[in-house]
């Protein structure tokens, strides 16, 4: 983008740009600013809202007291292996630089009652939506995350955004995985919160 003196002109926008209000943020990665997402949107893999259910494989379940916290959680597993799921849908937005990485930050933690020997990861998918409604291809470059915190702790996941423009829709699906080995009690995976940056 160039100027002349202190006066825009439109066609000074180059394509591809981000202008609004004034600025340009041409040469800032990503959003230039974080883009967080409501757990309270979330949905399973069945399109319903992810609290209309207990949490059981393979969906997540929204949890928490009112006033006090907010999360969605895993189903707790005992003496073996479980997964849950939850999706988002969101729009990148107008000031979104065409063509950059995205870096989505999920806080996560384990969370265990007398369960042994444990393994609990947190994975992401982003998918690109097209107009007619069809999934892209995982366009997320970074893979499963293997985590011990059992207080939230954020993990950060890189979307490479080469195919990316303003105004696409993306569908960034969040997966817990929790394990269980001693037969002694159960482990979860908490999802506590998730942004784009």
């Amino acid at each position: 983008m160039s100027q002349t003196g202190s006066t825009f002109q439109p066609s000074d926008v180059e394509p591809g740009e981000a202008f609004w209000l004034g600025k340009s943020q041409t040469g800032t990665p990503g959003l230039g600013q974080t883009l967080r997402v409501p757990l309270t949107q979330g949905f399973d893999d069945d399109y319903a809202p992810a609290n209309a259910a207990a949490a059981v494989e393979p969906d997540c379940q929204l949890a928490g007291t009112i006033g006090t916290e907010l999360y969605a959680i895993t189903e707790a597993i005992q003496n073996s292996v479980k997964y849950g799921s939850i999706n988002f849908e969101v729009v990148l937005p107008p000031w979104y630089v065409k063509g950059t990485n995205l870096t989505c930050t999920v806080n996560v933690e384990r969370v265990v009652a007398a369960g042994t020997t444990l393994t609990t990861t947190v994975d992401l998918e982003a998918h690109l939506m097209a107009d007619a409604g069809d999934y892209g291809a995982d366009i997320c470059a970074t893979t499963v995350i293997t985590f011990t915190d059992t207080a939230g702790a954020d993990k950060t996941f890189t979307i490479t955004g080469t195919t990316l423009s303003p105004g696409d829709r993306l569908v960034l699906r969040v997966t817990g995985s929790a394990t269980e080995a001693g037969n002694t009690g159960t482990v979860a995976v908490r999802i506590n919160s998730l942004h784009l940056s």
